[in-house]
This record gives structure tokens, sequence and C-alpha cells, in this order.
């Protein structure tokens, strides 16, 4: 299957667009919790610079990664088949 450059741009453009107001949605109703799986993700650092990279920041990093990579996958998806007309 040939990849449409123009449909790849644009449903990246509106999957992404989407996810980031999702997020931002989230970091203004949930801003702890948001700062706790932004440390998940960055392998345990916290703001002051320190790491505390331990089993459960690596546990609790890959499945939040996982979670959002999927859920990106998915949107990307519906977004690809609906610049794409399918």
């Amino acid at each position: 299957m040939k990849l449409e450059k123009m449909v790849i741009a644009n449903a990246s453009a509106l999957s992404t667009a989407i996810l980031w107001t999702i997020c931002s949605i989230g970091v203004a109703l949930m801003p702890d919790f948001v700062e706790t799986v932004r440390g998940w993700m960055m392998h345990g650092a916290t703001m002051s610079g320190s790491l505390e990279v331990n089993f459960g920041s690596y546990l609790m990093g890959g499945i939040s990664l996982v979670i959002m990579a999927w859920i990106w996958g998915w949107l990307f998806g519906w977004a690809w088949e609906y610049v794409s007309k399918k």
C-alpha cells in the first residue's frame, strides 16, 4: 500500500492536536497526578534534577508510556480514516 504524504501529515497533525488538548485539560484538572506521571516518564527525575530510578518508576513509566502509545496509535488510525475519507 502506497502511503500518501498529505494523509500522513494531516492525520499526524489532527491526532497530535487532539492529544495536546487532552493533555492540557489533564494538567489543568490534575496537576499533581500529571507531575507524578511526568516523573515516571523521565525515569524518576524530580523537579530538583535528581534521579530516583527504581523498579516502581521503571514499571509505572513503562506502563503509562505503552498506554499513551496505544491511545496515540488508535487516534492516529481514526484520524487517518477521517482525513482519507474511508
